[in-house]
């Protein structure tokens, strides 16, 4: 499997989570893909921030990462590398896939 593949595979997978909000697949570099998807997991407030109900800078809770850091191994290969990164603002995060 490419990059690409790989992070179709993925991507599909996030599609079955109830009320995730996924961009479709892109590339700005040639060996490299990635989507973008919000409202994954669960969040939380950054310590020592105080949650006035409308808080845009939550990060995702320890179980949420742990989820994240499974289906990139479970999806990494020989040939490809995969990664996911938190975007900050509104719940974004983002997998990467890279040829290696």
């Amino acid at each position: 499997m490419n990059a690409k593949q790989v992070l179709e595979a993925i991507r599909r997978e996030i599609l079955n989570e109830r009320g995730v909000d996924v961009e479709e697949i892109n590339s700005h570099e040639p060996a490299e893909w990635g989507f973008s998807f919000r409202y994954f997991g669960t969040w939380e407030m950054p310590e020592g921030e105080e949650d006035d109900g409308d808080y845009d800078w939550k990060i995702p809770t320890a179980a949420t990462r742990a989820r994240l850091e499974t289906i990139c191994a479970k999806h990494a290969t020989k040939t490809v590398s995969v990664a996911w990164h938190f975007e900050g603002e509104k719940f974004w995060l983002r997998f990467t896939a890279r040829a290696k």
